[in-house]
């Protein structure tokens, strides 16, 4: 299992980045994209999603948004798309005072 992904953010589009990571290119669902920047190099928390019809990775600025992240997903009913939408409205602090 993917734990997490060190590379240069070479795209940003339709929610997803795409980070090249020694000339392999990612393709990572996060929750707020516009707070990342074009050449930068960063570090990117990854969750895998594995399902019979689809297969994607998720992406996290910090280990305390992946945190919140696993948390939501483990709510009967809420999986990793609406769990990540939740997240794009909210900080992780602000869920856990919820």
């Amino acid at each position: 299992m993917l734990f997490s992904l060190k590379g240069n953010v070479s795209m940003i589009h339709n929610g997803h980045l795409i980070l090249d990571v020694h000339d392999v290119c990612y393709e990572i669902l996060v929750s707020h994209p516009d707070s990342y920047v074009l050449g930068e190099i960063i570090t990117v928390y990854v969750y895998q999603v594995i399902r019979e019809d689809e297969q994607y990775l998720v992406g996290f600025s910090s280990l305390i948004e992946k945190d919140a992240f696993l948390s939501l997903i483990n709510v009967k009913g809420i999986g990793p798309r609406i769990a990540v939408n939740a997240l794009s409205a909210t900080t992780p602090e602000m869920l856990y005072k919820a």
